[in-house]
C-alpha cells in the first residue's frame, strides 16, 4: 500500500487530525515512474527545535530541482524518531 492513515496531534490534549500520507512505497513507485533520482549527498541542519533537510533531484532528462522540508523537534520524544523524521522529510521531496 502506496498510503497510510497517521494520526497528527497538535501540542498536549489538543485535537486530533487523521491524514492520509504517501509513506516510502509511494514516493519510490512516483521516482520510478518519471525517473527522478536524489543526487547525494542531502543536507540536514537543525536549528531551534527544528530540522530542515534539504535535497537534490535530477529527473531523466537531465533536469534538476532542490527541494526541502521542515519538521519541528518538540512533536518527537527520542533521537530514533527524529531520525526517522529527517528521513522522510528527504525522501518525501
Amino acid at each position: 500500500m502506496p498510503f497510510t492513515y497517521i494520526l497528527f496531534r497538535e501540542g498536549d490534549g489538543g485535537p486530533a487530525k487523521l491524514s492520509l500520507y504517501a509513506n516510502k512505497s509511494c514516493t519510490e513507485q512516483l521516482r520510478k515512474i518519471h525517473g527522478v533520482s536524489v543526487i547525494p549527498p542531502f543536507r540536514k541542519s537543525r536549528l531551534d527545535g527544528i530540522v530542515t533537510v534539504e535535497v537534490d533531484v535530477r529527473d531523466r532528462t537531465g533536469r534538476t530541482d532542490t527541494a526541502s522540508g521542515s519538521v519541528p523537534l518538540f512533536k518527537y520524544k527520542n533521537d530514533n524518531r527524529i531520525d526517522l523524521a529527517e528521513r522522510t522529510c528527504a525522501n518525501a521531496e
